[in-house]
């Protein structure tokens, strides 16, 4: 007797595992890498190269889902969000080549790196819940005065995001809080701008992944599909004007997702010292 092909149930519950992790990042503009790499390494035993390119394709198809949303209720700031991409790639080859030089200086600081964005979502959730005085926030920390000066900072930032992206673990992360502080744009503005540099930053990457024979492309497509449909309905809550969300309540839920990002990160055994680690694209998803 053959035994019954019992796949579709392997595809169906990666699809149903896509669909929180595509709706944490619609409503956040958080990348769900960080919960993605355990669950599908725990699932269905997805390593390596293999893991990367899947995590990588879902990113991509998440953002795009969600950036649409953003897109549409022009709260996406294109230039600066293109500025902070290629920011992302200079910081990861400046952050590459330190880790090269002095390897195992950069594994000691590992988790110096986690307390970064572990403190930026401190101060989110203290801004949201009035814990900090709302006035503090009325400006941005940096002049962004005339039209050159905020696309300089974007650069910056995008410098700022790459490097700790690569020698910490929590990647474009960091987007959301830095323009929401540093520039003084809106929840909705920081949100829907670090889902543009999501795309920007995988969609080649994971296009590499698909033309390569690493990437187990069954396991990424139904991952994409049910990403990609609760990318669509987080953004849509996020966004929605009939049922307005309150902007504090998006800066909570994004300090959250990150503090119980960092804290994961913080708590991990450090890695081994390897030179394909500085070089893992997902690191920067």
């Amino acid at each position: 007797m053959a035994r019954p092909d019992l796949s579709y149930l392997k595809n169906l519950t990666l699809a149903i595992v896509g669909i929180p992790c595509g709706v944490l990042t619609g409503v956040t503009g958080l990348s769900a890498a960080p919960i993605l790499q355990p669950t599908l390494k725990w699932l269905i035993g997805l390593d390596g190269a293999p893991l990367a390119g899947v995590v990588l394709v879902m990113v991509s198809f998440t953002a795009w889902s969600g950036l649409f949303s953003f897109g549409q209720a022009g709260h996406v700031q294109w230039l600066n969000g293109f500025l902070v991409t290629m920011g992302t790639f200079f910081g990861a080859a400046l952050a590459g080549n330190a880790i090269k030089k002095s390897p195992s200086f950069f594994v000691k600081m590992r988790h110096f790196w986690s307390l970064i964005p572990l403190a930026l979502a401190m101060l989110m959730i203290a801004q949201a819940t009035g814990i900090v005085d709302p006035a503090y926030f009325a400006r941005p920390l940096l002049p962004t005065m005339g039209y050159f000066l905020p696309l300089f900072w974007s650069l910056l930032i995008g410098i700022a995001v790459g490097f700790i992206g690569i020698v910490g673990e929590l990647g474009s992360m960091l987007t959301v809080p830095l323009l929401l502080y540093l520039l003084g744009r809106s929840i909705w503005e920081a949100e829907g701008t670090a889902l543009y540099v999501l795309v920007l930053a995988s969609l080649p990457t994971a296009l590499i992944h698909a033309l390569s024979k690493t990437l187990n492309s069954k396991a990424a497509i139904f991952l994409s599909i049910g990403g990609l449909l609760g990318a669509l309905y987080g953004s849509h809550i996020a966004v929605s004007a009939a049922v307005p969300v309150h902007p504090n309540f998006l800066i909570f839920l994004c300090g959250a997702v990150l503090a119980a990002f960092s804290l994961g990160s913080l708590f991990q055994k450090p890695l081994p010292i390897l030179p394909a680690d500085t070089n893992d694209p997902t690191r920067m998803a």
